[in-house]
């Protein structure tokens, strides 16, 4: 029945309406609406709070670690939902896993996908953080041993515990974090990474969906990894791009600077290739790369001991790279380095400095190892290796000083580089020295099975100085110039003998006597127009050799040494009479003559009584074949001019490789004159040579080692002129030794035969040794007396001694004699002085003059004269024994007599339980004992006892008026030592009279 309009209700009546229409539970809409509210208020409150509470639960049953939700939000229309502030702890309390927000937005469509679809899943500031502990366990590895522990998979789960399917629309991560910390290696590790920032698009794990994916990591330092590529996992199958751009070296520095003395290792990484992987039913990896393209720049090690930036390069770029496996093959178009510095030296132990990286060569020696008895050999191929603008620097620091080396503008080129046996590897490579000087090689090489190359090597204006710090440890020897320019054709075998065939050329070099800091030798050029060297059949062979201006100093010394005898510092060790195969080959050596033109010398004679020097110019001359395995000594003929119209001329035969076995040599100088050698006698001993001629025959003879010389020596009219200023002149008494060598007629005549064995370092040198300049010198300054005494015939060791008892200055008989020799001998020598210097002992005159000072402090006391001599005894009489007590108490208030006198009381020896009686003389002893240490003897009384005893044989000299008073000088006082504790000696000097 219809219902009339005007009974219709009114709008006031709507709200009735609405509760019949919605809350009606008869109605089907009320419960709609109630299903939506109550899927609105679960989904929105409820569900997050379960998932809390729950999610924790299950965390912290399935880890056994604490799990923290700060907040979850849940949006059951659009099915996402949102965590923050996850944080899941280990067990003391360290934070493991943990992120700020996760948002996962779930599609309904994995309904009729039959996958777990998401729309996008956001992972906002993820953390992670793992610890290795020295043992090799860590945290997530416990974590996850528990959760096996926890909950094990039985058989089915096992086989259905494959890949899930999945379908991801958008994944991102961003604001990622993570932090490793190693104690394994000796340093430990500690490496934070982040911001990581990852995005991936369209993953998905449906068997056959071949997914096209591009992966975008952001890594710290504005680093980036991106992959562009497919990916299918049932198979799998995978291919595409990987590149890497401004990667830097964090997590390879941190192991590399805690495994190796490593402070520093820096470098960025570039690198692009294209890939492909797959892998067959069997399980078998196939892997390619495929235009492979890497650069590394700005790399540099920075460590070893001392911490040095020992290695720095510009840039590394790697082209045109590929990698075949399972067919083990690496092919590289080229490599190229850039601007390479190294520095690299050796210590003072001779241990070389990449040594300290031993640690890096045995992991890969080992992991080699463990490669090759796995699987197969790689089969490495490189097209081309090229180093540009390289520059390195050597230093030797086991050679003092130390040997150091700079290089620069280093090129090298390797084509055709393979880890194969016999496989030729083309070389050229060229450098330049720092200084001056350049090397350059170009040839083949092969590195295995054995080294072995060939080609040619050129060293053009090379500076010898270069080798002088290791020159110097067995030579006295200093380069001062010289350059070295040779081309030779080298080969060097795999078994390690080498052969070279070539020209040399030394120019300007100039050699320097070190021990005497003196020129040695030198030449404006030396010239070999072919050599041989081969070190399998031990042989040099020279043609000839040709010298133009050489320079060369010979020098005899005072004890018949020659400036030559000392230059050897280390000699070589003696040949191992054994070598590999028992037997050593001995070297043999041919030199086809040698030639010198315009040459020059200086040679010099010091064992004659005075110096001898003279150059020689204009010196042409030759020496004949040399041959090691000939007995025949090779000829000698030189000849030169000495001064301006002098001679020098030098015949004879010598066995240049073995001078001990045979030389006769004879050197001769005629028309010399004297004051021609004034100059050089006053660099000698400051004097000049006003008059004398001279004529000098030198001979020397070895045979198998004994020396056999004469040497003759004429000097007339000879006389020494004024004293020259000259800074090398040494301080000597010529006057003194020409007026005992000169005869009566003014000639000096000296034969100086010498004979002895040249393998022992002492000769026996007879003749009359005092002639010898050397010896002359060295008696005169150090025992000028002796000489004095064999005049009268007085042999005596002490002829220039003066013995004086402690404390006193009197002259004893024996004393007294020895004055009247001395004034016999210096009748004969005129033009003598001595010189007298007092001397004295602080340890043994000392406690003399205390004594005596205290003798006289105690007879001033007693009114008696110091100076009348009294019996020792008076010391301890009853009188003085007062008086001592008197200044005891004086000089020591603070000690009682009384004291002193217990401790020399005693029962008498007889009568040991008797009353005790005083030791009055030892108590008496002790008083003055004390008193005597007391005394203060200052050094000015020390040198006025020194004058007194020079002042007694000043008179004692003058007594009975035979000398001039001007021929003895007074010198003033000098500490000297006792040898026995009781006597005081004073040794006279001499010098030239007024």
């Amino acid at each position: 029945m219809s219902q009339d309009p005007a009974l219709a209700p009114s709008p006031q009546k709507q709200p009735s309406t609405f509760r019949s229409h919605w809350l009606n539970i008869r109605r089907k809409r009320f419960w709609l609406a109630l299903t939506v509210v109550a899927y609105t208020l679960l989904g929105f409150f409820l569900v997050p709070v379960l998932i809390s509470h729950y999610a924790e639960k299950a965390i912290e049953e399935t880890t056994g670690r604490d799990a923290q939700i700060a907040d979850v939000r849940f949006n059951p229309y659009v099915l996402s939902i949102d965590v923050s502030g996850f944080e899941l702890s280990d067990r003391d309390g360290e934070r493991l896993v943990g992120f700020d927000r996760l948002f996962v937005n779930f599609q309904a469509s994995s309904l009729f996908r039959w996958a777990w679809t998401f729309r996008e899943i956001l992972i906002d500031s993820p953390y992670l953080f793992e610890e290795r502990d020295p043992d090799g366990d860590s945290r997530l590895a416990r974590l996850q041993a528990e959760m096996a522990s926890r909950r094990p998979l039985n058989s089915e789960e096992e086989k259905e515990s494959g890949l899930p399917r999945l379908l991801v629309g958008t994944i991102a991560i961003t604001d990622g974090a993570a932090r490793w910390l190693d104690h394994v290696p000796a340093r430990t590790v500690d490496i934070e990474a982040g911001p990581v920032n990852v995005t991936v698009h369209e993953l998905n794990t449906l068997p056959g969906r071949d997914g096209r994916q591009h992966v975008s990591v952001g890594l710290p330092g504005g680093a980036r990894l991106d992959w562009d590529g497919t990916l299918v996992l049932q198979p799998f199958h995978s291919a595409g791009n990987i590149s890497l751009s401004g990667g830097r070296m964090n997590l390879a520095s941190a192991y590399l600077e805690a495994m190796l003395p490593l402070s520093k290792v820096i470098g960025m990484a570039d690198l692009e290739t294209a890939y492909r992987l797959s892998m067959d039913e069997n399980g078998q990896l196939s892997a390619r790369l495929e235009n492979l393209q890497g650069k590394l720049s700005g790399f540099s090690l920075t460590g070893l001991e001392p911490t040095t930036d020992f290695l720095a390069v510009d840039r590394i770029e790697l082209n045109d790279g590929s990698l075949s496996y399972p067919e083990h093959r690496i092919e590289i178009g080229s490599i190229e380095v850039g601007s390479p510095e190294l520095t690299a030296w050796r210590d003072k132990e001779g241990q070389f400095s990449f040594e300290q990286l031993a640690t890096a060569d045995t992991v890969i020696e080992a992991k080699a190892t463990t490669s090759n008895e796995n699987s197969a050999a790689w089969d490495i191929r490189i097209r081309e290796v090229r180093v540009k603008n390289g520059a390195m620097g050597w230093e030797d620091r086991s050679t003092e000083p130390v040997a150091a080396v700079a290089l620069g503008d280093l090129e090298l080129s390797l084509n055709d580089v393979s880890n194969q046996d016999n496989e030729q590897i083309s070389v050229r490579s060229s450098l330049a020295f720092e200084g001056g000087g350049r090397a350059g090689f170009e040839g083949e090489l092969i590195a295995l099975p054995g080294f072995s190359l060939q080609g040619r090597l050129e060293l053009a204006e090379l500076p010898l100085s270069l080798g002088q710090p290791y020159l110097q440890q067995r030579l006295a020897v200093a380069i001062e110039d010289g350059a070295l320019t040779t081309g030779l054709d080298l080969q060097v075998q795999a078994d390690g003998a080498a052969s070279a065939v070539g020209e040399l050329e030394i120019t300007a070099l100039e050699l320097r006597n070190t021990q005497e800091d003196e020129s040695l030798l030198a030449w404006q050029q030396m010239k070999i127009d072919r050599y041989e060297v081969d070190s399998a059949n031990a042989t040099v062979r020279l043609s000839a050799v040709r010298f133009e201006q050489p320079y060369g100093r010979i020098r005899i010394n005072k004890d018949l040494s020659s400036n030559l005898d000392g230059l050897v510092l280390e000699p070589e060790a003696a040949p191992d009479p054994t070598s590999k195969n028992g037997e050593e080959a001995e070297l043999s050596l041919l030199v086809g003559g040698i030639t010198v033109s315009e040459g020059a010398m200086d040679f010099s004679d010091l064992s004659l009584p005075l110096p001898f020097e003279t150059q020689v110019s204009s010196m042409e001359g030759t020496v004949s074949t040399i041959d090691s395995q000939s007995v025949e000594p090779a000829n000698i003929q030189l000849e030169g001019q000495v001064d301006e119209f002098g001679l020098a001329r030098i015949e004879g035969s010598m066995d240049l490789l073995d001078p001990i076995r045979h030389t006769d040599v004879s050197v001769e100088f005629r028309n010399l004159l004297m004051t021609n050698l004034s100059p050089y006698s006053a660099a000698f001993a400051g004097r000049e040579i006003d008059e004398g001629k001279l004529d000098l025959d030198l001979l020397y003879r070895i045979k198998d080692g004994q020396l056999a010389g004469q040497n003759d020596i004429v000097l007339s009219d000879f006389k020494l002129g004024g004293k020259v200023d000259s800074p090398d002149a040494v301080s000597l008494p010529l006057d003194l030794a020409v007026a005992l060598l000169k005869n009566s007629d003014g000639v000096i005549d000296i034969e100086l035969p010498v004979e002895g064995d040249v393998n022992d370092p002492e000769f026996r040198i007879g003749g009359v040794v005092w002639k010898a300049f050397s010896t002359l010198i060295t008696k005169i300054v150090t025992a000028p007396f002796k000489l004095l005494g064999n005049l009268i015939g007085v042999d005596s060791e002490d002829f220039g001694q003066f013995q004086f008892l402690a404390g006193r200055h009197d002259l004893t008989p024996p004393e007294m004699e020895k004055i009247s020799q001395l004034l016999k001998a210096l009748v004969q020598r005129p033009n003598l002085a001595v010189d007298v210097s007092g001397v004295y002992d602080p340890v043994v005159d000392t406690p003399v003059l205390q004594y005596g000072k205290l003798r006289s402090l105690v007879f001033e006391r007693m009114g008696r004269d110091p100076t009348v001599e009294a019996e020792k005894d008076e010391l301890l009489s009853d009188e003085i024994r007062n008086v001592l007590e008197s200044l005891f108490v004086e000089q020591f208030p603070e000690i009682s007599l009384e004291q002193i006198r217990s401790g020399f009381s005693a029962p008498p020896l007889d009568d040991p339980e008797g009353d005790e009686v005083l030791d009055e003389l030892a108590y008496a002893g002790e008083l003055r004992d004390r008193l005597v240490d007391a005394q203060s003897v200052d050094p000015g009384q020390l040198q006025e006892l020194a004058r007194q005893r020079a002042q007694a044989v000043y008179d004692a000299f003058l007594a009975n008026g035979s000398l001039d008073p001007a021929r003895i000088r007074l010198s003033d006082p000098e500490e000297t030592k006792s040898e026995d504790g009781e006597w005081v000696v004073m040794e006279l000097g001499v010098a030239d009279a007024p």
